[in-house]
Parts: C-alpha cells; sequence; structure tokens
C-alpha cells in the first residue's frame, strides 16, 4: 500500500511539474517581452532624436541671402573663395557634430548660387527671361527658360540647353562643380558663349 500511495504521488508531482514544451513557450514569451522592451526603447530614441531635430530646427537662425554674407566670392577664375586674405575655398563642414547645420548652410548657399547664375546669363550672355507657357492663363503654373533676343521667331536650327536632375537649376551643369571647382566647369556658360559666337559668325558671313 505504502507503494502505491508512493507512486501515485510521484504521478502527481509530474502532472504538476511544467513539461519541457512549456518550458519553452516560457522561454519564448520571456524573449518577445524583451524584444517588445527594445523596441519600445528604440522608439523612445528615434521620437528623442525627433523632437531634438525639431528644437534645432525652430532654434536654427536665417543663413544670409548673399555671398557676402556667406564671406565668399568668384574670384577672377571662376572659382567660389572666401573673402580673406588666405583665400579659402568652401567649406562644407563648419560644425564638426552637426550635419544637419551644414547641410542647410550648402543648400542655402546653392539658392543664391542659382540667382548668381540666372544674372550671368543675362549680363554676360544676354539671354532673356521669358515665361512659360507663352499663354498661361491666370492662376496657372508656369515656370521659364532664358533664351536669345528673337529666340522663338527666327527661323532655322535652334539649340537647346538642358540642366541636369535635381536640384541645379537653369544654366547649371552641377551645383557641386560650381562650389567646389569653378563656374565654368559647373555652368553652361562657356557653351551658351561659344554658341552666341558661332552664330554671329554664321551672320557676318551671310
Amino acid at each position: 500500500m505504502e507503494s502505491e500511495d508512493c507512486e501515485q504521488t510521484a504521478n502527481q508531482q509530474k502532472m504538476l511539474s511544467p513539461t519541457s514544451d512549456n518550458s519553452d513557450m516560457d522561454t519564448d514569451t520571456q524573449e518577445c517581452e524583451s524584444e517588445k522592451c527594445r523596441m519600445s526603447t528604440d522608439n523612445e530614441n528615434d521620437n528623442s532624436n525627433g523632437m531634438c531635430d525639431s528644437k534645432r530646427r525652430k532654434k536654427q537662425e536665417p543663413f544670409p541671402d548673399t555671398l557676402e554674407g556667406f564671406n565668399y566670392k568668384f574670384n577672377e577664375d571662376g572659382q567660389l573663395r572666401e573673402i580673406s586674405d588666405n583665400n579659402e575655398p568652401f567649406k562644407f563642414v563648419i560644425k564638426p557634430d552637426d550635419h544637419y547645420y551644414n547641410q542647410k548652410r550648402y543648400e542655402a548657399l546653392g539658392e543664391i548660387l542659382n540667382h548668381y547664375v540666372y544674372n550671368l546669363l543675362e549680363t554676360e550672355c544676354n539671354l532673356e527671361r521669358i515665361t512659360i507657357p507663352l499663354d498661361a492663363a491666370e492662376g496657372e503654373p508656369t515656370s521659364f527658360v532664358f533664351a536669345s533676343k528673337n529666340a522663338l521667331k527666327t527661323r532655322g536650327k535652334l539649340l537647346i540647353l538642358i540642366h541636369g536632375s535635381g536640384v541645379v537649376r537653369a544654366g547649371q551643369w552641377a551645383r557641386r562643380l560650381i562650389i567646389n571647382d569653378c563656374l565654368d566647369t559647373g555652368t553652361q556658360i562657356p557653351y551658351i558663349k561659344r554658341a552666341m559666337k558661332v552664330i554671329k559668325n554664321l551672320i557676318h558671313n551671310l
């Protein structure tokens, strides 16, 4: 009898003890909870970084709206240089630990260069800014192109220069080249001047 009671007790203990499958399930549950904890922490970090960026944008002072305001100018060779005795080229990194600031500063300078090149197209290349479509209705979206005088009325061959995609605008090949090399490699101005010279020679020889 005592032996049978012992066996029954042992069997009951086996039934009450967790099986290996249940142990695995508990482990998986713990791992899932741990993963949730990590995900929650990551999200909190992301939100924290987003809040920092948002605060930084609000505190960001406006950048200058002229080349001189950035302490830069183009020299006689069309190279962008600091207005100083050192004549240093453009520096992207101004704040080593703030890529957001450096990038925004670069973009602000790029906007100034857009208008700088527009002015060169009109003053050095004698091009006119033409709004398109020519017959745009009131409220219709418009853009503009630069063209030589009477280009849209003259019969014969027409040369069209199309700038690259992205942030570059009319008259530019690449903003990076304008900033880091020179105007001759970064803009279309040398090609325009050459084309105007060829056209002038053709007209002169007619």
